[in-house]
């Protein structure tokens, strides 16, 4: 093929890229479509989906330190759709999509809260983790909008059930064989990410932005004291890093056209989103209040304790695996007995060697605990 018709051949091929991309081809798949303004009621219930998109995309100025709640709901300055990207519409950046339908009563069983997460729950963890902050009203006007807002944007399902609806969560990345290396991982975040979240991590403000014009995010902070506590699941390692590779650089990365027109020379490798995520999880942050409740004592509904269920990159120690737990696999974790495994290797793994005695201690406890 001489040069003119290869030039020819690329056009083509970036005209049907295009073409592609503007027929709406995304992460989803057309499994779920973003429901059209025109279908938001101009009635009471249609002030409150209004209300719900307001408060999960401007939280500071209406849940935080910037609204007339006080003490205010939100702790630190970031807006829910800082994580939950475009208003919790993308695909693979946590997409509200079907959250009124996946965590409906009775909702979810969460080993980390030990409970049931329904749609409240689910917001409320939310807000006391990602938002550093404390509990909404279970049925107060808050709640009913950020809940009216999910289940609007539920109609955009476009399959049998929700189960079936793809782009939801992030993209999964195969585990790394080594540990993420922060040090490697500061270079790659004064390389990519810096100009826009800033060598503190405190991204950047705007002093003037949002509804009540006291503030808001342009870029969010990702380490520092406005950003998620060391409790929301985002600072875990294996959740953060694929939210990382989804979605960062912000602006380039898309994970939701899977590719389509993105400027790939400025995209992370797998690695470099490893080691780029361990350093921003290395910074200081908030810590959650209530670290010593997390995969505790208590019993799933599959009879098995929740601390037998902490993932392996939750890095708090309280119910970490410790070193004489098999001399009494029937009983507590012994707490005066020291972590089996240290610290950083839960922070950074490789998690194989973590994992395989959880597993070995779960079938343990089924096989000699668990009365038939």
């Amino acid at each position: 093929m001489n040069k003119f018709l290869k030039l020819i051949a690329v056009a083509l091929l970036l005209i049907s890229t295009a073409s592609t991309y503007a027929a709406g081809v995304d992460g989803f798949e057309g499994t779920w479509v973003k429901p059209d303004e025109s279908t938001i009621p101009a009635n009471a219930l249609g002030d409150q989906i209004r209300y719900g998109r307001e408060l999960v995309t401007d939280t500071y100025n209406t849940l935080g330190g910037g609204s007339d709640f006080m003490p205010p709901y939100s702790g630190n300055k970031l807006s829910c759709s800082n994580c939950h990207m475009d208003d919790g519409t993308a695909a693979y950046a946590g997409p509200w999509s079907i959250v009124a339908l996946k965590y409906a009563d009775p909702g979810i069983y969460s080993a980390r809260e030990q409970l049931y997460r329904n749609r409240q729950w689910r917001i409320n963890g939310c807000m006391e983790r990602s938002m550093d902050g404390v509990a909404l009203p279970y049925d107060g006007p808050e709640m009913t909008a950020i809940l009216a807002y999910f289940d609007w944007l539920a109609t955009g399902m476009k399959v049998t059930s929700h189960t079936l609806v793809k782009g939801t969560g992030f993209l999964n990345l195969p585990d790394m064989t080594r540990a993420a290396d922060p040090v490697r991982g500061a270079v790659i975040y004064k390389e990519k990410c810096e100009a826009c979240h800033q060598a503190d991590g405190g991204g950047v403000w705007d002093p003037d932005g949002g509804k009540n014009g006291k503030g808001k995010f342009i870029y969010p902070a990702v380490f520092g004291p406005d950003s998620f506590n060391d409790g929301a699941g985002m600072y875990r390692l294996r959740t953060g890093v694929t939210f990382v590779y989804s979605n960062m650089p912000y602006g380039r990365a898309d994970a939701s056209t899977a590719g389509v027109l993105k400027d790939t020379s400025s995209l992370l490798s797998q690695a470099d989103a490893w080691d780029v995520t361990a350093y921003v999880m290395s910074q200081p942050r908030p810590v959650f209040y209530n670290q010593l409740n997390d995969w505790g004592l208590l019993y799933g509904p599959d009879g098995l304790p929740n601390y037998l269920k902490k993932v392996a990159d939750a890095d708090y120690p309280h119910l970490y695996p410790r070193a004489n737990y098999a001399d009494n696999i029937c009983a507590p974790p012994d707490l005066s007995s020291p972590p089996l495994f240290a610290k950083t290797l839960h922070k950074y793994g490789p998690w194989t060697s973590i994992n395989s005695v959880l597993s070995k201690w779960t079938a343990d406890y089924k096989a000699l605990c668990i009365v038939p």
